[in-house]
């Protein structure tokens, strides 16, 4: 019941960058006082509902804890052990193709329009990554010599449509990249994140779906 509602109902995504650990203790600590609340309507029902009451619901809370704690962080501890060693194999896999991106000299100039009429014309091998936050994009890219941005009023879908067949791809939800402008690839326990080059203060998070396609353009 605790899996329909958390994931079907609430739609909590238990995995990716957004699942914190802060995230996954309130979660387990939610199921122990759900888990609870079974072992007492449990105990009512066998002692014909004789054990009512605000006192002996908290300290069922309290036996559920003390029993329950150990296998809920066993197994979390666990969980996150095993999805930073999938991550980092992943990564170490992707990292091998660093080395074999192309040099291609060739320039292809990209016209990202938003929606209220502004256009920014840029050569796509300058771009280092797009943000997506609600109605608006982020550009992130070169500009004599340093990185700048731009802010533009637009979606993501869009934005990528006007990207074309250059190499900057969705590789998040959220985000774009330009794969030729990876420098190393990581992995933690929430997903991986990619460095780019020229790009110092942040990391780019890569969701499972587009890792083929980030391996193919390395290729």
């Amino acid at each position: 019941m605790f899996e329909i509602v958390t994931r079907f109902v609430l739609k909590l995504e238990m995995s990716g960058p957004q699942w914190t650990l802060g995230k996954w203790i309130l979660t387990s600590i939610v199921l122990v006082v759900w888990i609870a609340l079974g072992n007492y309507l449990f105990v009512n029902f066998l002692s014909d509902w004789r054990a009512i009451g605000y006192f002996n619901f908290v300290r069922m809370i309290g036996y559920t804890s003390l029993i329950g704690i150990f296998p809920v962080a066993l197994s979390g501890i666990l969980i996150q052990l095993r999805a930073a060693q999938k991550h980092d194999e992943v990564a170490s896999d992707i990292s091998e193709h660093l080395h074999h991106t192309r040099e291609d000299d060739q320039e292809i100039y990209v016209a990202l329009e938003a929606d209220n009429g502004q256009e920014l014309r840029l050569n796509a091998s300058n771009v280092r990554y797009v943000e997506a936050m609600q109605n608006y994009v982020t550009v992130w890219f070169l500009e004599e010599g340093g990185l700048k941005k731009e802010v533009l009023r637009s979606t993501m879908t869009l934005t990528e449509s006007q990207f074309g067949e250059t190499d900057v791809i969705r590789c998040h939800r959220s985000y774009l990249v330009n794969v030729d402008s990876i420098e190393k690839v990581s992995g933690n326990a929430q997903g991986l994140r990619l460095k780019l080059k020229d790009v110092s203060k942040a990391e780019v998070p890569v969701s499972r779906s587009f890792i083929p396609k980030i391996k193919e353009l390395l290729d």
